[in-house]
């Protein structure tokens, strides 16, 4: 349990420097990173394909959104 806990945080810490993050690629990456951590905290406690899961639904949906608001919005 602690070690979904330690990656779910660091993760969400990772997430959270991402959006206040002023740069655009590093900001692309932290998403990325964060969002693929939280997938394997719950890889390793709960269920591996749940963990999967969010990797591809929450990691590439995230990491696709923030890109294209990133084209749009970074000079």
């Amino acid at each position: 349990m602690y070690k979904f806990m330690a990656l779910g945080s660091l993760g969400a810490i990772i997430l959270l420097y991402a959006l206040i993050s002023r740069h655009c690629p590093r900001s692309l990456l932290s998403m990325f990173f964060g969002s693929l951590i939280i997938g394997l905290g719950i890889a390793i406690q709960l269920d591996p394909r749940a963990g999967l899961a969010v990797v591809l639904i929450y990691s590439g949906g995230l990491t696709a959104l923030t890109y294209t608001s990133m084209i749009l919005l970074c000079p």
